[in-house]
């Protein structure tokens, strides 16, 4: 069950975007936090290769920045479910 301003997503990413502090930055410049529920790491052909399932949490516009500030970095997000 998510609270109503509450997003379940998917993340995927590889090579630099592994290195940059992502969910630090959307709760330093969005007010998002975010709860990390699952998360995996892979080196394949000396390149990180990583997934993370994490509740982000916040306001609604806030949600909506940090969903763009994700992409932006170069990280697939994948909604998995939304608040209710």
């Amino acid at each position: 069950h998510l609270s109503e301003n509450s997003l379940l997503v998917q993340l995927k990413y590889a090579g630099a975007s592994t290195d940059e502090p992502l969910l630090n930055e959307l709760y330093k410049y969005y007010q998002v936090t975010a709860n990390i529920l699952y998360g995996n790491i892979e080196i394949l052909d000396g390149t990180p290769v990583g997934e993370l399932v994490v509740v982000l949490s916040g306001e609604k516009a806030a949600l909506a920045g940090a969903q763009e500030a994700i992409r932006q970095a170069g990280v697939q997000l994948k909604v998995l479910k939304g608040g209710q």
